[in-house]
């Protein structure tokens, strides 16, 4: 046996939402909220609760105490009179002075947050300058460096050639060693004159004739050789 009867709870159920759809007899009266209906919903439940404090809501002999509470409940003057239709009281419009007092308000808090708006705008401002100054500060450092270097640079960097003629200084571009060599134990430059070796000598590409051309010895690469052959077909 339950606390309550299924078709009991309904009547609880139908009871509030029914008063929500009466239609007023009087002019001007309204039935009442849902706001109003669930304050009674919970009044409802503590004077059942207060109904059933020192018996318990436990059923005795067919007789189930919460349904008893919830009859007494149901006809409670305080609940009758909150779901009944009657003049609903509306929003009223503050006072001239109070409504003055309230628009100062939140003037001030509206200029508020534009003055605090305006500062971090502001900020940031400052902060965007100072970090362009620096910027454009580096920028000038290096040309004038770069400047100065162009500057020193002129008129050095020449030394005598084979014949006695001065020509540039400029080296010439290291290369990367060739993949074909790369699975050879190959050193890029000769270990006693510290030369670089021509890569097309030791592919055996390399049409110049002699000792070495432009691009370096013609010497094996592989490490303890040093034979005057290509490495590609002698290794």
């Amino acid at each position: 046996m339950g606390l309550m009867a299924y078709e009991k709870y309904m009547e609880w159920l139908e009871f509030l939402f029914d008063s929500m759809k009466k239609k007023p007899i009087v002019p001007g009266d309204s039935p009442p909220t849902l706001a109003e209906v669930l304050h009674c919903d919970k009044e409802i439940w503590r004077l059942m609760h207060q109904e059933t404090r020192a018996s318990g809501i436990r059923p005795k002999e067919g007789v189930r105490p919460l349904e008893q509470a919830l009859d007494k409940a149901l006809k409670d003057d305080e609940i009758r009179r909150v779901l009944s239709c009657r003049p609903r009281t509306k929003n009223v419009a503050p006072p001239p002075k109070a409504a003055k007092e309230a628009n100062q308000q939140a003037g001030k808090e509206k200029s508020a947050k534009a003055q605090k708006r305006k500062a971090a705008k502001d900020k940031k401002k400052v902060k965007e300058a100072d970090m362009k100054s620096k910027f454009d500060k580096v920028v000038k450092e290096n040309a004038a460096l770069r400047k100065k270097g162009k500057g020193e640079g002129k008129g050095k960097g020449k030394r005598k050639g084979n014949g006695g003629d001065e020509g540039d200084s400029k080296k010439p571009r290291r290369q990367a060693m060739p993949k074909e060599l790369l699975s050879f134990d190959c050193q890029p430059c000769d270990p006693e004159t510290q030369e670089r070796f021509c890569y097309g000598f030791a592919l055996g590409k390399c049409k110049v004739k002699g000792d070495r051309c432009e691009k370096g010895l013609h010497k094996c690469m592989v490490k303890g050789c040093g034979e005057k052959h290509p490495v590609v077909g002698n290794h």
